[in-house]
């Protein structure tokens, strides 16, 4: 059936009352209801009967037919319905004389042989809509090769399709056309796919609905579809793209050592935030162990503080055979040495051990909470090399370039 033809047709009739587009709109309907009127059965109607109550729904959605509302496919099309369910409504409720006196059942009985299936008019209805919403797909395919379907039925929603699609946004304009043009209302479910399930006795099944599961412990396991893609962005959007493939559980795959440059502003806070971290903390417990073998000192904490354009590391240790904690503090600016951050200009503000910070340098410079390498995502290792660092109103501008290193080929 061409819509747009139908279309065509019935503005003629309306608008010029032509006689001619009435006749080949209703034989542009024939092989439709001819098909309906085989499916169905009515108790006291023949396929003839059928076919006449459908012309006589179809003529009535010409009469009241409003284009600025729908397609006259899909209005024709729940107009021949709403006939069809009344039709069914009032068959329900007429007696039948047919053998009615020739078996007799008591109260019990009745009561005893209650029918676990559907009514006879509620079947009818599913078979109905199940018909018509058939004969839609049927005539989407015709112009989109890439849509697939085939019958199915569930315990919950009863007869319908089982469909593929290209993704999402292919199964929203199906759903919109089916709706729009055929003037049908239909249920979606989440979109899933067959997974493959390794059974422990050394079978393999696949299965697309929850229901199909088998028990636990007949399971070995579970493997879903996976794709491999080649995403091509501007530098610019390599993060959000790594986010999004973390968001969707996917593994980002660095093909190419990717470079670019970057400006961080790191506040107080966020060195703190550092030292409390567990590689942070790790390389505190290696210094700690090297001093507590030699019964040196033991670093109980540290902090971060920036003031005055520099760098204030305050650093509390104990010692063998001394009750108080001591405080050491450090202060320093900070200067780019071979792309990496280092203290510069380091003295000690209260250095009641008399240290030598020559010879402390390397400690220092080892502890120093900007020296770390940055993770961007898990097992994705990232050089940095800095060019500038400067402390200002409290906080750390560092200007530099960064390479995303290539994942190694496995």
């Amino acid at each position: 059936m061409d819509y747009n033809h139908v279309e065509n047709l019935v503005t003629r009739f309306i608008e010029e009352d032509d006689l001619e587009a009435k006749e080949e709109l209703i034989k542009s309907f024939i092989p439709f209801i001819k098909k309906f009127s085989k499916s169905i059965f009515i108790y006291g109607y023949d396929k003839y009967d059928i076919e006449n109550e459908c012309y006589r729904a179809l003529l009535r959605a010409l009469t009241y037919y409003n284009s600025r509302s729908n397609t006259f496919v899909a209005f024709a099309i729940k107009s021949i319905k709403n006939s069809l369910y009344e039709i069914l409504r009032k068959a329900k409720t007429r007696e039948v004389a047919e053998g009615k006196e020739t078996l007799i059942f008591t109260d019990a009985l009745e009561n005893t042989l209650i029918s676990q299936e559907l009514p006879i008019e509620e079947q009818l209805y599913k078979t109905l809509d199940n018909l018509i919403l058939k004969e839609a797909i049927e005539k989407l395919k015709l112009n989109d090769a890439s849509l697939t379907f085939e019958p199915e039925t569930s315990s919950t929603l009863g007869f319908g399709f089982r469909m593929g699609f290209l993704g999402l946004l292919h199964l929203e304009i199906i759903s919109e056309r089916i709706e729009r043009e055929f003037g049908i209302e239909i249920i979606a479910t989440t979109p899933s796919v067959n997974y493959e399930i390794n059974l422990t006795d050394g079978s393999t099944i696949f299965i697309d609905n929850p229901s199909m599961m088998p028990d636990k412990v007949k399971i070995k396991n579970i493997k879903e579809p996976y794709i491999f893609t080649n995403i091509l962005v501007p530098t610019d959007y390599i993060g959000p793209i790594m986010e999004l493939c973390q968001d969707k559980r996917g593994n980002y795959i660095v093909k190419e050592d990717i470079p670019a440059s970057f400006n961080a502003i790191i506040t107080e806070e966020d060195l703190n935030k550092t030292m409390l971290s567990s590689d942070y903390k790790r390389m505190i417990d290696d210094i700690n162990s090297i001093g507590g073998n030699l019964n040196i000192f033991q670093i109980t904490s540290t902090n971060i503080k920036l003031k005055n354009d520099k760098m204030y590391y305050v650093l509390k240790y104990s010692m063998p055979f001394v009750r108080k904690t001591k405080e050491l503090v450090i202060t320093a600016n900070l200067k780019v040495e071979n792309g990496q951050i280092e203290l510069a200009n380091t003295s000690f503000l209260n250095n009641s051990m008399a240290l030598d910070v020559d010879k402390l340098s390397k400690l220092i410079n080892y502890i120093n909470p900007l020296d770390f390498s940055a993770k961007i995502l898990e097992n994705k290792d990232a050089k940095f090399n800095i060019e500038t660092v400067n402390i200002s109103n409290g906080k750390i501008t560092i200007d530099g370039n960064m390479t995303i290193l290539k994942d190694k080929e496995q």
